[in-house]
């Protein structure tokens, strides 16, 4: 076999034919034919979403094992690759990153590339698909893996993990290769810069803006609808721009079972929980702020457990001996110190679990609950407060907040954009 150089122009065919025939001699205690498979279809698959502008076939004794077609990005061809991820479950984002501050030369802006499934959405059970790459290869880089699970952090429903590509396009002088023989790990110069930087694009990819406002799921149900119900039909539909929807006029038009606020915008309207969307606001003022204040009288508990004594200790909730099984807590969080149930909720933040977990139970318990007849005003300042949270798709237990009617989705259900003639069968 004879090797030499050839150009390869955009539109270039290659094939690769018996690709493992020259290991036959070598291949007992190696990989199954089957295992071998695998590994090169995962391969293609890494290759595939750092390059996405290239097509991709398999085949096996003329049978075809794998096509992926080509996209302008990678959010175009995960869909390909995950089962029951649709287009419209995923958000990407493309942002300039400076150079770090710290850095001794002038580099040109790095760039991240950012593909990730909306955690109300899609989600997975295993960390499988939190995938990182440099300059066009995937990597193992521990560090950044952990900086995008803790970025979807109270997003997600318990043990479920988030759907994310992340493409580093930086210097190579910022990437330390030699960390594996195999040169599949790196490690980053300056890695808290790059974690902060990876952090705040997840964040902003996360917000509610114009830019980042998707096409609900549900207008492809309802497109599906139409398609089975009127398919003889002809009819012409107008186009809108998702885009074009400007989060800063939603405004509360009704309440639904004093559960559901109606909530209006020039693209459609949302369905908005109220318990959820305010519990999700809560949450994360907690986070911001958490504060101890003292209570006056102090509650009486009895009954506690050394467990329960030493958990309300490390959230620093003070507690102290009043009598035969009985104790006094002399503090509390402030959203709770003012309320009737509060000696309930501090037995609950005694049952276990982390800070993060008692901010949850706080909040949920603050938060307005469903079945509460409230006013416009009312409901538009849960409105205001909630659009603006970092992580507005979902509740911190990972519910999903919203259910979004754009008015693209209602025209088509309600056939608005039929031409005459045709709907009066002319």
């Amino acid at each position: 076999m004879q090797e030499e150089r050839v150009a390869i122009a955009p539109g270039t065919i290659v094939y690769v034919d018996n690709l493992f025939g020259t290991r036959a001699i070598g291949r007992q205690g190696l990989l199954s034919p089957a295992q071998e498979l695998r590994q090169a279809q995962n391969t293609i698959h890494q290759i595939a979403l750092c390059h996405p502008q290239v097509t991709w076939q398999v085949k096996q004794s003329e049978r075809c094992l794998l096509t992926i077609s080509p996209g302008a990005t990678a959010k175009a061809v995960m869909p390909q690759l995950l089962r029951n991820v649709h287009w419209h479950d995923l958000q990407q984002l493309l942002v300039e990153v400076p150079p770090p501050p710290e850095s001794e030369t002038e580099e040109n802006p790095g760039k991240i590339q950012l593909v990730m499934g909306l955690p109300d959405r899609c989600h997975r059970r295993r960390p499988d698909w939190v995938k990182v790459a440099t300059n066009g290869r995937i990597v193992k880089a521990p560090e950044l893996e952990q900086t995008i699970l803790a970025a979807f952090g109270r997003t997600l429903p318990r043990d479920r993990y988030p759907v994310c590509f992340l493409h580093l396009l930086i210097s190579p002088k910022f990437i330390d290769w030699n960390r594996h023989p195999a040169k599949t790990k790196i490690y980053l110069h300056e890695l808290e810069y790059w974690q902060a930087q990876i952090q705040g694009a997840i964040e902003q990819a996360l917000r509610l803006t114009p830019e980042n406002l998707p096409v609900a799921f549900h207008q492809e149900r309802v497109g599906k609808l139409i398609a089975d119900s009127g398919a003889e039909i002809d009819y012409s539909l107008a186009t809108e721009n998702p885009s074009d929807t400007s989060l800063l006029e939603l405004r509360a038009i009704a309440q639904v079972r004093n559960t559901y606020i109606v909530a209006e915008h020039p693209g459609g309207m949302w369905l908005v929980e109220q318990h959820i969307a305010h519990e999700r606001v809560l949450y994360e003022k907690l986070r911001d702020r958490w504060l101890l204040v003292d209570l006056e009288p102090p509650v009486i508990l009895s009954q506690l457990t050394a467990a329960q004594l030493e958990q309300l200790g490390r959230l620093e909730i003070e507690v102290e001996p009043f009598g035969e099984q009985i104790w006094a807590v002399r503090s509390a969080p402030e959203m709770l110190h003012q309320r009737e149930d509060c000696s309930e909720a501090i037995v609950e933040l005694s049952l276990g679990g982390d800070l993060q977990a008692a901010q949850v139970a706080t909040a949920c318990r603050s938060a307005i609950r469903n079945g509460t007849p409230l006013t416009l005003p009312e409901m538009q300042s849960i409105l205001d407060q909630w659009k603006c949270t970092r992580n507005p798709h979902t509740c911190p237990h990972g519910r999903p907040i919203y259910l979004s009617l754009e008015e693209t989705a209602l025209a088509r259900f309600f056939r608005r954009h039929w031409v005459i003639g045709k709907s009066h069968g002319i």
